[in-house]
């Protein structure tokens, strides 16, 4: 991963606006399947296009596409920790929510990195189709 989120990912700061930007913590496909499997406190976001959505998603989550979450805030709990995914390795639209959510004052940001609904479909974890 390059760039500014890869940048993040080696663990190193980024400044927005003269302030910190508060931490989003990256997560593995595994670990949010575990999350998925163990703990409620979770709410998984999915953060692209309807129809990729409607292709398969994972049970439970939300829709709210990148380009809509900043004018949506208000559809998400603040009292959940929140596991943002979109397609992977080379979709940044993940990384952009988590963000977004972080700079409006959510705490517990999770980007889920790696495969992404991709790599969550291939090790057989179970998705939804509309």
């Amino acid at each position: 991963m390059g760039g500014i989120l890869g940048w993040k990912e080696e663990g190193f700061p980024v400044i927005v606006e003269g302030g910190a930007v508060s931490a989003i913590e990256f997560i593995t496909v595994d670990e949010a399947y575990e999350a998925f499997l163990n703990d409620e406190d979770y709410l998984f976001i999915d953060v692209r296009s309807e129809d990729e959505y409607k292709s398969g998603h994972i049970e439970g989550a939300i829709h709210i596409p990148v380009s809509e979450i900043e004018n949506r805030l208000d559809e998400i709990p603040d009292d959940k920790s929140l596991i943002v995914y979109c397609n992977g390795s080379g979709c940044d639209r993940s990384g952009r929510a988590a963000m977004i959510l972080t700079e409006n004052g959510f705490n517990q940001v999770y980007d889920m990195v790696g495969g992404g609904i991709f790599e969550w479909e291939e090790k057989g974890y179970p998705i939804v189709e509309e």
